[in-house]
């Protein structure tokens, strides 16, 4: 009998987790696909609002034990910004925390397994990181005239700066002038949040580090030459 309880609460828990997991996963795809819509000048405050909500998943997930982390008041100014932005709610409401209409509050009042929300803190993180890789894509395509002359597009935008990036560094004239495009092309290569734009980078590495050592070499006399020294390592496949 005892056995047989056991086994049902054991199950039962592995339901419950899969079924967090499960909606947790399809409330952050929902976010990430509100977000990536967003204009670019709205990026910046939408980054700071989903570190946040990264911070809300992972505290109560890294310590359980502390009850202040599985309470969300939503009194708190920023909390109350953050739940403003679509789709915030929803992955926390997925994630576990709970409050009727009249609740001041968001509570976390059944455990969940640490790998649950940890796996979703990694999640939104990932939005987070795309917001990042996004706006730097619209600031960076200011540098290049016929793209700056296009509407913006999440959509397309890393392979078109990839693509300006390495024919910057080929184009003929001075080296120094193509040193801030090594600099672009470092913090693709470098930057966490850069995914897209590496995988841009990936089928066309060889002629990255070409034209990389190419600048290098006219700049060798140059204090450049350190940042590119620094940077040709990381190009290596």
């Amino acid at each position: 009998m005892f056995a047989n309880t056991a086994l049902y609460a054991s199950t039962h828990a592995l339901r419950r987790a899969a079924l967090y997991a499960s909606m947790a996963e399809a409330s952050i795809a929902a976010l990430r696909q509100a977000l990536r819509a967003a204009a670019p000048e709205s990026i910046p405050p939408l980054v700071k609002d989903v570190s946040v909500l990264v911070k809300l998943l992972r505290n109560p997930a890294e310590q359980p034990a502390e009850k202040k982390f599985r309470v969300i008041k939503l009194s708190n100014a920023t909390i109350a910004r953050v739940l403003g932005t679509p789709g915030v709610r929803d992955v926390l409401q997925a994630c576990g925390f709970v409050g009727d209409a009249s609740s001041e509050t968001l509570e976390l009042r059944e455990p969940l397994d640490s790998v649950t929300l940890l796996a979703a803190a990694e999640a939104v993180q990932a939005v987070q990181h795309m917001l990042q890789e996004l706006y730097w894509l619209h600031v960076t395509r200011a540098a290049v005239p016929s793209l700056a002359a296009q509407p913006w597009s999440a959509d397309g935008a890393a392979e078109a700066v990839v693509h300006a990036c390495l024919g910057a560094l080929h184009a003929p004239g001075p080296a120094a002038a193509k040193a801030e495009w090594v600099e672009r092309l470092g913090h693709v290569l470098l930057a966490p949040e850069m995914v897209t734009c590496r995988a841009a980078v990936a089928g066309r590495l060889s002629v990255a580090l070409a034209a990389v050592r190419s600048v290098a070499l006219s700049l060798v006399r140059t204090p450049t030459l350190t940042l590119i020294l620094t940077l040709t390592p990381s190009l290596t496949p």
